[in-house]
């Protein structure tokens, strides 16, 4: 049996797949047979013996376990995904039509990584093998007990102190402290630090742009959004960005003016800039929810209540003004 062969970004040269691909949701169908052919065209002979291009589930299944595990609570899942992502960023990375596409899987690889570098650094304790628990035998002609629910499981030691890690903004500095800033962010800043001025909102906040798309304008998402502050239409429409004919979320000035004012609008409502980014992540209704579970009035007393990526890219834009311009969230 052939094994599914998962480069899949390499069919994105052939112009019908990245044409096709190039709007959003994908067409698997489609991705998958263009898939095929060039495998069959291109790779060499032990290549095509032994792999076929992925079928349409398991491109689906690809994509949905990224997004699924970046809104999920797990660093274990993130860590799991690190060679899958790694792997097809290099194929993206060379292929010159996909840089927008690249650019988005490059800043969220950090997440990865991170969740990563976190599991290998705190492993999983090993547990004695616990011994069975003697059978009780019912009564004759009586009826077996239903077995109980299982309790939700706790997480473990290991799991907290990898969420400690994964989520300190040190661990972060010290991941991007050697990185130099995106090429394209120099010729931008003047742009877009205008724009957050204009807003009232700090110029120092312009650095999430490195957090959501790389300072790539034209970076896109596999759910839809784009642009410097990866905006989904509807909240781009709500902030004044037009969609059709142009679309006005690849325009950077236009994209980080309407950043700007939702970043306004999150603080006004949330009263603190790490919750206002951790909104702009996750979405105020979830920030909003988590906040009334816990009590908290602080991102770090309701961290551990939000998606596993929202707890991760607080402290990564953290990290990117310390090293960016010498300040920090709780600075501004």
């Amino acid at each position: 049996m052939k094994k599914p062969f998962f480069l899949l970004f390499v069919l994105l040269s052939a112009s019908p797949a990245l044409a096709q691909f190039d709007g959003w949701e994908p067409d698997y169908e489609l991705i998958s047979a263009t898939g095929q052919d060039l495998l069959d065209r291109y790779a060499p002979d032990a290549v095509r013996e032994n792999y076929s291009f992925a079928s349409p589930g398991e491109l689906a299944a690809l994509f949905g376990n990224l997004r699924g595990a970046l809104d999920g609570d797990s660093l274990t899942a993130l860590a799991d995904l690190q060679p899958t992502a790694r792997q097809a960023l290099s194929y993206l990375s060379a292929i010159p039509q996909t840089p927008g596409i690249a650019d988005w899987l490059s800043a969220r690889l950090d997440y990865l990584d991170v969740a990563a570098e976190a599991v290998r650094a705190i492993p999983t304790p090993q547990k004695p093998t616990p011994k069975p628990a003697p059978q009780a035998h019912p009564a004759p002609g009586s009826k077996p007990a239903a077995a109980p629910a299982p309790a939700p499981a706790a997480k473990s030691r290991a799991d907290v102190a990898r969420e400690r890690y994964a989520e300190s903004t040190q661990t972060w500095i010290r991941k991007l402290e050697k990185r130099p800033a995106p090429s394209r962010a120099a010729a931008l800043l003047p742009t877009v630090k205008a724009a957050f001025r204009a807003n009232g909102v700090p110029e120092a906040l312009v650095w999430q742009a490195e957090a959501e798309s790389s300072f790539n304008p034209a970076a896109k998402s596999p759910v839809g959004a784009r642009g410097l502050y990866q905006f989904m239409p509807a909240t781009a429409k709500e902030y004044g960005l037009s969609l059709d004919p142009a679309d006005e979320r690849l325009d950077p000035a236009k994209s980080a003016a309407a950043a700007a004012k939702y970043l306004s609008n999150l603080h006004g409502r949330f009263g603190d800039w790490a919750l206002a980014l951790a909104a702009y992540n996750c979405g105020p209704a979830r920030l909003s929810k988590a906040l009334a579970k816990t009590g908290g009035k602080t991102f770090a007393e309701v961290q551990s209540s939000l998606p596993a990526e929202t707890r991760l890219y607080v402290p990564k834009i953290d990290a990117l003004l310390h090293l960016r311009e010498n300040t920090s969230l709780s600075a501004l």
